[in-house]
């Protein structure tokens, strides 16, 4: 009987030592768990086998890796897929392994538009990424090691079948800021790619005409003032979409205040501290955090800005002082995911990168980034109260010598509902364009996409253009 009651004792000493422990994490507003862990939810996982819904979004490598558009022509056919699209996942392993042996290779030779655009509409599959790239850049994020192309700027590349007596396919790479075009052979199963194309271009070529093939990229009369790139792909026929609806997990609408957590979240993501840090709201209802290095103003409407007093005084990212530009790039994106983990953890990241990363050498940098749902854009455009400008950017993102300057970003979730709503076509989008007396006039047009925009509470779909100097419009 002694050793039963030693035993009781020792299990209530025990069990009274956790519950004060415990007590005191959250008087001091230390977690329980980590960021993002649900007790619940893994229990319930665990024992039932229910599949939770988690964070599986991230900004990782391998997500940028994967190109925004697959284009595979074979001939008289012709095919688009996206990220989404089921067939996407079997096209691009191949064409990443070709990719990768071109980086690589010593044989590059100088090409012409011309060579291009016969490659365009040949056997052939056109890649873009939706941003461009240095070739360092793209390399790191691929895995290779040395990039044999030489300082490049890279969104676009071609994987041709070339000539039928040869062993080898050819991969044509543009330089996006110059539009110069390199070329190089790869020695590939040629039977192979041959087959990924009579499987997969499986639409004719007059509904999905390359603008060069409709003379879109010559000013061929007085109403047409904008240009467009001539391998940019157009829709002859309207397409359909998934409904789009969004949450806004910052504000209540029904209680008309903040979520604590939420706020307190964003507030410890940036190093302040809760309880010392000065609060006030202004009269719009944003409100105001300020500490001795920086503030942080948050809107009703999801949207918040962070700002350092000076650039030595930022959030510093983990690397070392004398970090390159790839180990910056990696930490900020790694911020962005764990920013997200932290603040919506059982919502899915649907954000990439919008702002081309070409100028590595830069100290100062700046990353751009918007939503995308089922591989389309989401434009949930900000207007500034003040100065009555527009932002068109989810999340922006400044970062001096491995410090976070300012970030900005609309913390919103997006999800499809189960009706479609009728997009129309992209010859449709350029009558409009043509006729618009928009900024883009007289300019040339490189991107033609299908975008949401918020429509004073509801999501619509149309087209959004990206002039050669980076400027995007929405065509309405």
């Amino acid at each position: 009987m002694k050793i039963k009651e030693r035993i009781k004792n020792i299990v209530l000493a025990l069990l009274i030592i956790s519950s004060v422990c415990l007590t005191l994490n959250i008087w001091f507003d230390k977690k329980l768990w980590p960021d993002g862990y649900n007790f619940f939810s893994d229990i319930t996982q665990k024992i039932f086998g229910q599949k939770v819904l988690k964070n599986s979004g991230s900004l990782s490598k391998e997500k940028l890796a994967l190109p925004k558009q697959l284009v595979v022509n074979n001939a008289s056919k012709r095919s688009i897929f996206y990220e989404t699209d089921e067939a996407y996942d079997t096209i691009i392993t191949p064409v990443k392994s070709i990719f990768i042996i071109a980086l690589t290779s010593d044989n590059y030779t100088k090409s012409t538009s011309d060579e291009w655009n016969s490659a365009l509409k040949a056997k052939s599959i056109f890649v873009s990424y939706p941003v461009a790239y240095d070739s360092e850049v793209l390399g790191n994020i691929l895995g290779v090691q040395k990039v044999k192309t030489g300082s490049m700027t890279i969104r676009d590349f071609i994987i041709s079948q070339g000539d039928i007596a040869s062993s080898s396919l050819y991969v044509y790479i543009r330089d996006y800021t110059d539009q110069s075009i390199k070329k190089c052979s790869v020695r590939y199963d040629k039977k192979e790619f041959e087959n990924l194309l009579t499987r997969y271009a499986g639409s004719t070529t007059g509904d999905l005409p390359y603008s060069f093939e409709l003379n879109f990229d010559k000013i061929n009369s007085d109403s047409q003032n904008v240009t467009i790139s001539p391998d940019v792909v157009l829709s002859i026929n309207r397409t359909r979409h998934s409904s789009l609806y969004s949450i806004n997990p910052v504000f209540s609408r029904s209680n008309e205040d903040f979520d604590s957590e939420t706020v307190d979240t964003i507030l410890k993501k940036f190093s302040f501290n809760i309880n010392t840090a000065r609060k006030y709201t202004e009269p719009d209802g944003a409100i105001v955090y300020v500490e001795n290095y920086g503030s942080i103003k948050i809107h009703p409407s999801g949207y918040f800005e962070y700002k350092a007093i000076a650039p030595d005084k930022g959030v510093s990212l983990p690397v070392d002082a004398d970090a390159d530009f790839n180990s910056i790039f990696t930490a900020s994106l790694n911020f962005v995911t764990d920013f997200w983990t932290g603040v919506v953890p059982q919502s899915e990241l649907n954000l990439s990168l919008t702002g081309d990363i070409v100028n590595k050498s830069l100290s100062d940098v700046e990353f751009t980034m918007n939503y995308y749902i089922n591989g389309t854009l989401i434009r949930d455009d900000i207007q500034n109260a003040l100065t009555g400008e527009i932002s068109p950017y989810a999340l922006t993102m400044n970062v001096s010598n491995g410090k976070i300057t300012a970030y900005k970003q609309l913390i919103r979730i997006y999800y499809t509902g189960d009706t479609d709503i009728e997009n129309i076509s992209t010859i449709e989008a350029l009558d409009k364009l043509f006729a618009s007396k928009d900024d883009l006039k007289n300019t040339n047009v490189r991107e033609i996409f299908p975008a949401y925009f918020n429509d004073g509470g509801t999501y619509a779909i149309t087209y959004a253009a990206k002039s050669d100097s980076g400027k995007t419009v929405l065509i309405k």
